[in-house]
């Protein structure tokens, strides 16, 4: 394996060749180009197969181009392929009720999504240490929203671990009225998508407030704090960044997807959802970008 070295300034007019042993996964494309080719970056190139490179070449950096492992830090994860309820992340986070319907995904694919019916269908997954992401999260949900939720504070819950009225953290991802008053007027025009981490007082949380989110249309939203600073993602653009530090004490609460726990406030989703992911770690934006181009 011959390895480019850094050449400032220099010309190679002459064919080359070269081959690099691993596998090129389809993240890395657009990397090969003819005629003169800039790299002031550094990329990473993993294949088997040969590489031909003709007119000049010039070198301006090493090559390094990796994509990113996104089952690193997953903690929870549900994909619903084929109706399957149970958590692909490997820890065993299991679906351990459920009461909404198979439905198509995204991608049209039938049985592969779960539509809620806004009223009463909900998912539970029983507690665990593993649900408890003590410090940094990420919180990732592909929703369709069919209706909007029209009781008390109008929210519309994807998912939520804890409730916001005791003094163990919560995290949470969801799509709610711009207005802070719980008892204001709904107007269906001004929903926004936002997420939260953190315990009664202390807690961070990001949103999209420029942007209002639409019925049945499809949008993937990814909430992440890194243990200084919140960002939001709307179809893998961040939309927002807000600095500001949480406290989290690990609640032995359920994880409700499609409602929160709260009899009072149970923010029943309407519509469906394809997708749920739960890190124990903020994804940098590259990772998010890559998360969500994969669900497109």
């Amino acid at each position: 394996m011959r390895i480019l070295q850094s050449v400032i300034g220099a010309f190679l007019s002459a064919t080359i060749f070269f081959s690099l042993q691993t596998h090129l996964s389809s993240c890395q494309k657009e990397i090969i180009k003819k005629d003169t080719l800039y790299l002031k970056d550094t990329i990473t190139l993993n294949t088997r197969d040969t590489i031909k490179i003709t007119d000049t070449l010039t070198v301006i950096d090493s090559i390094n181009c990796a994509c990113y492992n996104l089952s690193d830090g997953l903690v929870a994860y549900y994909n619903f392929n084929n109706g399957n309820l149970n958590d692909s992340s490997g820890n065993k986070n299991n679906i351990i009720f459920n009461n909404a319907i198979k439905t198509t995904d995204r991608f049209g694919r039938s049985n592969n999504a779960y539509l809620f019916n806004g009223s009463s269908s909900y998912m539970k997954v029983a507690n665990s240490s593993s649900l408890n992401p003590n410090g940094s999260i990420t919180l990732m949900g592909i929703v369709r929203l069919n209706d909007f939720y029209r009781g008390t504070c109008h929210a519309n819950q994807i998912f939520q671990k804890g409730t916001v009225d005791q003094n163990q953290g919560v995290y949470s991802l969801r799509v709610q009225y711009f207005s802070s008053d719980c008892y204001a007027t709904l107007d269906t025009s001004k929903e926004i998508a936002t997420g939260f981490y953190g315990d009664y007082g202390h807690t961070a949380s990001a949103s999209d407030e420029n942007n209002y989110i639409k019925p049945n249309i499809w949008f993937t939203f990814v909430y992440t704090y890194d243990g200084n600073v919140s960002k939001f993602y709307v179809n893998g653009e961040l939309k927002s960044t807000v600095n500001g530090t949480a406290l989290f004490t690990p609640n032995s609460n359920d994880l409700f997807i499609g409602r929160a726990e709260s009899t009072q406030y149970p923010y029943w989703w309407n519509g469906a959802i394809d997708e749920v992911r739960i890190y124990n770690k903020a994804l940098c934006e590259g990772a998010v970008k890559q998360l969500s181009a994969m669900s497109k």
